[in-house]
């Protein structure tokens, strides 16, 4: 499993996030809406946090196509119950937007995305430092 480090701030707005999407929007009725809040949660549990205020947060399962093994960028619910990306089903199969996935997949992308660009950032105040020397 992947993992990646985050500023615990970072992680501190996303998980507001998490939490008021599934305030507004889950159906605690539904077996796929517990299931995923329960590994959310579980996911959360497991962080290590360090000395610098840094985390390392191993990349969830939960993300990943069944069939694929990717990250869903469009998760669905089949009849059965499973999620999976839908670029990786039969077109014609009945399908639901999983939205809670979906919302989780994209906080966390701009998690990763965010830390891209601190690297980047990085190497051009580097640069920038050792031009001006």
């Amino acid at each position: 499993m992947d993992c990646m480090d985050v500023d615990s701030l970072e992680v501190k707005r996303v998980v507001r996030e998490c939490l008021t999407e599934i305030e507004d929007s889950i159906d605690m009725s539904t077996m796929e809406d517990v299931h995923t809040v329960e590994k959310m949660l579980t996911m959360l549990a497991n962080l290590k946090f360090s000395q610098d205020g840094r985390v390392s947060i191993a990349v969830p399962e939960l993300f990943r196509c069944l069939l694929s093994k990717r990250l869903m960028s469009e998760p669905v619910v089949i009849s059965t119950g499973e999620t999976f990306d839908k670029s990786s089903i039969q077109p014609e199969m009945y399908v639901i937007p999983n939205t809670l996935l979906h919302n989780m997949i994209t906080s966390w992308r701009r998690i990763e995305l965010r830390k891209e660009d601190n690297v980047e950032e990085g190497k051009e105040e580097e640069k920038e430092k050792a031009s001006d020397q």
